[in-house]
């Protein structure tokens, strides 16, 4: 028929550059955005660490107050023992059984430094004892790392808190 118009049927498929272009664009934005939330920086790890250990702290003083029990913390080195003093004998202390107070290792790249009462920092007898009662002295825990330190306190009637040195 004359005058009429014809229809195409044949069809374009594919993508143009610029639906590939935007589609890359978009990919390489949330893998930047994802690969950013994966691996910490040395602050979050050391606020990380310093909020895990004062979790610790506050068990061992909760486990002190609501067992009856006299628990002791010594730091050395990067180590962390928990201990509890035997009721049958005053002056022996024995390794703590209970479950989340077992030794435990900090992250090598901290150092602590512990501060109990008036001593001088690492001194010998240098340990937080948590009472039935409360603390028996006020202390300060210094957590030192490549990007900064945190430092943990405790008053003497059991108040613990952790702040930016």
């Amino acid at each position: 028929m004359p005058g009429t118009p014809r229809q195409c049927w044949c069809f374009v498929c594919g993508f143009t550059l610029i639906e590939i272009l935007v589609v890359i664009a978009v990919l390489g934005i949330a893998t930047a955005l994802a690969t950013a939330n994966l691996f910490q920086t040395d602050e979050e790890k050391l606020q990380q660490e310093g909020e895990k250990l004062l979790a610790v702290l506050q068990i061992a003083r909760d486990e002190a107050a609501f067992g009856g029990r006299i628990i002791a913390v010594t730091i050395a080195g990067n180590e962390i023992r928990f201990l509890e003093r035997d009721f049958a004998d005053p002056t022996r202390w024995s390794e703590s059984v209970i479950e989340g107070l077992r030794p435990r290792a900090l992250t090598e790249a901290l150092n602590a430094q512990l501060r109990v009462g008036s001593t001088a920092p690492e001194s010998k007898d240098s340990h937080i004892t948590f009472l039935p009662i409360g603390v028996a002295a006020p202390f300060e825990l210094l957590l030192r790392g490549p990007a900064g330190s945190r430092k943990i306190s405790g008053d003497a009637i059991g108040n613990l808190r952790i702040a930016k040195d």
